[in-house]
């Protein structure tokens, strides 16, 4: 049985890896939720709500992190992409009787820098893994001020399926600055 099982393997391999030939361009634009940055966000809430036992708690509403990729093939199936990454997060804190301590308004600008590694292509089918470090750039504003704030920032995406041709459809399941589950469109050249 084994041995059937890696004959489809190869012979499936065979059939899907076409390569992405070196100077096909992509760009895209998607949409990713649950990024690092709400992770992050999140996760102090839970723990100032445990640190003051209940005494503090936030309403919060997210956008999905908004992205917007440009990918160059150096090699075949070897991309490399910058992109831009935007995020937004209002949050209102409150005490243990509702009423708000404070209004916050979060922005996130992320500016990144990646590469992709094509390991399936069809004429309709590309499969992929990847990996970007970004710079973040984190604005806030609340009822008791402003700050800026900036840090190191990633993505890495175990999974991508593009579905199409020139125009396309494409999902990625990672984590970071992105999300972890990304849904977009993308043109090919």
């Amino acid at each position: 049985m084994k041995k059937y099982f890696f004959v489809l393997l190869f012979i499936l391999i065979a059939v899907f890896a076409h390569s992405q030939e070196q100077g096909t361009m992509d760009f895209n634009l998607s949409a990713g939720i649950l990024s690092s940055n709400v992770f992050i966000d999140t996760t102090a809430d839970l723990l100032t709500g445990i640190l003051t036992f209940g005494q503090s708690n936030s309403k919060t509403r997210y956008i999905p992190a908004l992205n917007a990729v440009f990918k160059y093939a150096v090699m075949d199936n070897w991309f490399v992409n910058a992109g831009f990454t935007y995020e937004y997060v209002k949050k209102q804190l409150l005490n243990n009787n509702g009423v708000v301590l404070d209004d916050q308004i979060h922005n996130y600008y992320n500016f990144a820098i990646g590469t992709e590694y094509h390991y399936v292509n069809s004429d309709i089918i590309q499969m992929y893994s990847g990996a970007a470090i970004a710079y973040t750039l984190h604005m806030y504003e609340s009822n008791k001020g402003s700050n800026n704030l900036s840090y190191v920032n990633f993505q890495l995406d175990a999974f991508g399926l593009r579905v199409g041709k020139s125009l396309a459809g494409f999902m990625e399941l990672g984590f970071g600055y992105k999300g972890i589950l990304i849904l977009g469109i993308s043109y090919q050249h």
